[in-house]
């Protein structure tokens, strides 16, 4: 991975919340969790940029390189997306029922198309 690092630069990096803003904690926590999903989402641009360098230099890697990369880059962004649904997930049961919240991490292996799924009742009750 770190012949896949995500580039330093500023369209690449999620910005931190600005330190003149006096908020309460609950609201910069709440921005920490959108950042950390935001930087799983920058972090899988890091193969992508490297195979993107080596096209512009015309040294493109050897065909396993150039896969391992593209494997790599779509597991990141399976694992940004994840994260993003628990968010999501959390988010709401703390407006329907904050003493649910606790469900969000739970595997949820019949969500389908959907956040929660067809399981989430029994599971929650």
């Amino acid at each position: 991975m770190e012949d896949w690092a995500t580039p330093e630069v500023e369209a690449l990096s999620a910005p931190k919340l600005d330190q003149q803003f006096k908020v309460k904690k609950f609201v910069q926590e709440r921005d920490k969790e959108m950042f950390n999903v935001q930087c799983a989402f920058l972090i899988a641009t890091g193969p992508l940029c490297g195979l993107y360098d080596c096209i512009e230099n015309d040294s493109a890697p050897p065909y396993e390189e150039i896969k391992v990369a593209f494997e790599q880059a779509l597991c990141l962004l399976g694992s940004a997306n994840a994260q993003l649904s628990i968010l999501r997930r959390q988010r709401i049961l703390a407006v329907i029922n904050r003493s649910r919240t606790n469900l969000v991490e739970l595997p949820l292996p019949n969500v389908k198309s959907w956040l929660f799924g067809d399981d989430f009742p029994s599971l929650a009750s």
